[in-house]
């Protein structure tokens, strides 16, 4: 009883199993030139050769140009650095006079003192008074502290009485004092009339709740 058991389960595994065996046999039967079985369940069961790509049920040669090589996976070539690609070929990268190679190998960058126009690189002018600055996209060159930028120049700035320069770009390079206000080229004192406090940035007042501003005085409402 037990050896009729014990054969019939294995004569139940040897079906169950042989499909997978036949399927198996295909797919190696199948394998097209310069390719390789993987020896998995899943997919075509096969792969192509180094140097080739799939196209379809075929392997083909992959047609690498001039100044490229394989990638790691073999399936595709890439350029040689100093080169780029265009459409199926590898131009060398043209890098005008005061320019370097970007550390990609696929572009140029201009070396420090210039600026990218077109394909060169040109010098960067700076005027007296200024330095050179990566900050500064559009001209490459920052004014010194207590010079601000106007044209191609550096102008100093001149800070009225009761006021601090301000390291920017823009205005007028200086700001009031806190208890003063700008008045065309001047810092005015503030005059905070009775139930009043300056305000939050210092160059205004605003009333003692619960009174509210009428003119230039707090008054209750």
């Amino acid at each position: 009883m037990f050896r009729a058991v014990f054969y019939g389960l294995i004569s139940t595994a040897f079906f169950l199993i042989l499909p997978s065996i036949s399927h198996a046999d295909a797919a190696v039967g199948n394998i097209p030139d310069n390719a390789y079985p993987t020896n998995r369940s899943y997919g075509s069961g096969w792969e192509c050769e180094r140097g080739y790509s799939q196209s379809n049920a075929a392997c083909v040669a992959l047609d690498v140009p001039a100044h490229a090589f394989l990638n790691s996976g073999g399936d595709r070539w890439e350029c040689e650095r100093g080169y780029r690609q265009v459409n199926r070929g590898c131009e060398e990268i043209i890098i005008p006079a005061n320019a370097y190679l970007r550390d990609t190998g696929e572009s140029w960058k201009c070396a420090r003192g210039y600026r990218k126009s077109g394909n060169k690189c040109d010098l960067i002018k700076v005027p007296a008074r200024g330095y050179l600055s990566k900050d500064s996209y559009e001209t490459g060159w920052a004014c010194e502290r207590g010079f601000q930028a106007s044209g191609n120049a550096c102008l100093e700035v001149k800070v009225p009485n009761n006021a601090y320069f301000v390291d920017s770009n823009y205005g007028n390079g200086w700001r009031c004092s806190r208890g003063f206000k700008e008045e065309r080229d001047e810092c005015i004192a503030v005059t905070v009339p009775e139930h009043g406090h300056l305000g939050y940035n210092g160059n205004e007042w605003d009333c003692n709740r619960p009174r509210s501003r009428s003119g230039e005085n707090c008054v209750m409402r």
